[in-house]
């Protein structure tokens, strides 16, 4: 079998298998376009008004704090069905790898566990299209923020998986004498549109993956 690039640095066995830098103009990269582009434009537009109001506040809240991490990690492949669970088992690695540091442990892992039944879940499945969010906002002084978030298409084609992912977010520190502000909203209202924003950045992030203009 091949060796083929899933993402930085990561690489997994699977004999039928293109890296993102060569995706956009493959074949399974426009078929997962084809199959799912309608649906995403359809779920992005349904959060942009969300992404728009909460990228004004962010940019207000990152003037007073220091970046920690920014996600933009992606994935276009095709795997075999015998190498599919050692993809998936690699592929949850380099996603849970990823997750910015100082997010907390319990953060974290609800986020593992959400991925194993999500991957689970999509193996079952002929098509499936998904996403995880990990939102953890610190509304204390000089507390850590995460906001992270993956996109995910995925369908069977005989005995072929093919697959692809993007994430998005960030996470930030903020300055000592500074906490996180929710702006006009609730803590709870900011909670929910930070999620929708970071599933928009996803979803943009997957279009691009897999060959769309954003």
């Amino acid at each position: 079998s091949k060796s083929a690039s899933v993402s930085v640095s990561v690489s997994v066995s699977a004999p039928a298998s293109a890296s993102v830098s060569s995706a956009i103009h493959s074949p399974m990269g426009s078929h997962l376009l084809q199959s799912n582009q309608s649906q995403i434009l359809t779920c992005r537009s349904h959060v942009q008004a969300d992404h728009d109001a909460v990228e004004d506040w962010l940019q207000a809240e990152l003037a007073n704090g220091e970046s920690i991490a920014s996600l933009n990690n992606q994935a276009v492949d095709s795997i075999e069905k015998e190498n599919w669970k050692d993809y998936c088992d690699q592929i949850k690695e380099m996603m849970v790898a990823n997750i910015p540091p100082g997010t907390p442990q319990s953060k974290v892992n609800e986020t593992k566990d959400k991925m194993n039944k999500l991957f689970k879940r999509i193996s079952l499945t002929s098509a499936s299209k998904q996403e995880i969010e990990l939102i953890d906002l610190n509304f204390e002084e000089e507390g850590h923020q995460t906001v992270a978030g993956w996109a995910m298409v995925f369908s069977k084609e005989g005995d072929t998986r093919h697959f692809a992912f993007a994430e998005a977010g960030c996470a930030w520190k903020m300055q000592e004498g500074y906490h996180l502000s929710s702006g006009e909203w609730s803590n709870v209202e900011l909670i929910q549109k930070a999620k929708n924003w970071v599933q928009y950045k996803a979803y943009s992030n997957l279009l691009g993956a897999l060959g769309c203009p954003t």
